[in-house]
């Protein structure tokens, strides 16, 4: 996640005039992803911006934005694109397997960036998928040790943010196919695995040790 060093560093860059231009766009990506010292750090500079300076932030998750922030932005809700429209991009603009583009662009989550980077690096994505049919054979697992064995691979990806949000992505496929099926133990299953993605989800915005959100969500559907 993005600190307070490096919130002061863009603060500060904002305070000097453009070389080329009078104004200047700062964009921050994945707003999610800042620590909570580095949200209180940026309120004053939403609040009394440097003038000629614009601020855009993107992100996913507006429950983890805090209040401070989302109350003194202008928001924007974006459309997703379609998993048809992303389909047939990787399939006919970048020649994308038919098989492949089909697995990508079902749980991409409408993001196109997102679904070009899978088709590019194959391996990646192949990655995601396991360690996300990990975390849902695990969670459902009663089996201690299991649990105990999928937190320690888990912990060793390169980000637990982006794999809880492909696992979220993959659970809503699973979710439709056990509606589908009519398999209402099934369903109620993987709709407590998204809630509980979710909130794992919250736990890593407040910068809550990885470990101790992962324990709470593979752990927390132990029976006694």
């Amino acid at each position: 996640s993005l600190g307070v060093e490096e919130i002061r560093d863009v603060t500060k860059k904002m305070e000097f005039k453009g070389n080329l231009s009078a104004n200047r766009v700062i964009i921050i990506s994945n707003v999610e992803r800042l620590s909570i010292s580095a949200f209180n750090s940026f309120l004053k500079s939403l609040e009394e911006p440097f003038p000629g300076n614009v601020i855009i932030m993107t992100g996913r998750d507006k429950a983890s934005i805090p209040e401070t922030i989302s109350s003194r932005t202008r928001q924007i809700q974006l459309s997703q694109i379609t998993e048809k429209l992303i389909f047939e991009h990787l399939n006919n603009n970048l020649m994308v397997k038919r098989d492949l583009a089909t697995r990508i662009s079902a749980l991409s989550g409408g993001r196109v960036g997102f679904a070009i980077m899978c088709a590019q690096d194959e391996e990646k994505f192949d990655n995601f998928e396991k360690s996300s049919n990990l975390l849902w054979n695990s969670f459902r697992s009663q089996s201690i040790y299991d649990k105990i064995a999928c937190t320690d691979t888990i912990l060793k990806v390169e980000s637990l943010r982006d794999q809880l949000e492909f696992s979220q992505l993959h659970g809503s496929v699973m979710l439709d196919n056990y509606i589908k099926a009519d398999d209402v133990a099934g369903t109620r299953m993987v709709a407590a695995f998204i809630s509980s993605l979710a909130a794992a989800m919250v736990l890593l915005s407040q910068n809550i040790n990885k470990k101790i959100v992962l324990d709470n969500l593979i752990l927390g559907n132990l029976n006694d």
